[in-house]
């Protein structure tokens, strides 16, 4: 394996990186944020677009280390605490990442999310821990859905109303 991370496309929203190996196949180096199919650390195989413009994306899972995937919401969101998180989750043999301040996403293989609660509610002190998504993911291997070949086209907006942004 490389120590030099690529770019790589995980599926039609999310960019990731992953490390290569010798055989063709790459393990991803951080956690995809959207709770599809993929996770930390996964070997996956790429497929190549056809536009040159456009970054290789994962085709097949080949073999995963963490079988399930979570979001974890907790406040206050001090660093303090995203520590402590972090440090219970990594004892119990998983993977943290943080989007924002309150806010970790998780790759472990704590199978149900009211093992994972209890886990991180001894570290929760005065403040609040909620598992906002939990989802077991399937054995490798596997192949994933296709991607849309028009994805990152302009998309067609007659008789469709644009979306509502508030403030």
């Amino acid at each position: 394996m490389t120590d030099e991370p690529v770019k790589i496309r995980y599926h039609q929203g999310e960019l990731g990186w992953a490390l290569p190996h010798e055989d063709g196949t790459l393990t991803l180096d951080n956690l995809p944020f959207d709770g599809g199919l993929l996770n930390l650390q996964d070997v996956v195989r790429l497929q190549m677009p056809e536009s040159r413009d456009e970054l290789p994306f994962v085709r097949r899972v080949e073999a995963r280390v963490f079988h399930a995937w979570s979001v974890i919401r907790y406040t206050p969101p001090t660093q303090s605490r995203y520590t402590a998180l972090r440090k219970a989750v990594e004892a119990s043999g998983g993977r943290t990442e943080g989007s924002f301040p309150g806010a970790l996403v998780v790759a472990s293989n704590v199978a149900d999310q009211t093992e994972l609660l209890s886990m991180l509610f001894l570290v929760a002190g005065d403040g609040t821990v909620v598992v906002v998504d939990h989802r077991a993911l399937p054995p490798a291997p596997f192949d994933l859905p296709d991607i849309d070949p028009n994805f990152g086209a302009p998309a067609p907006t007659a008789g469709r109303p644009g979306p509502a942004i508030r403030p």
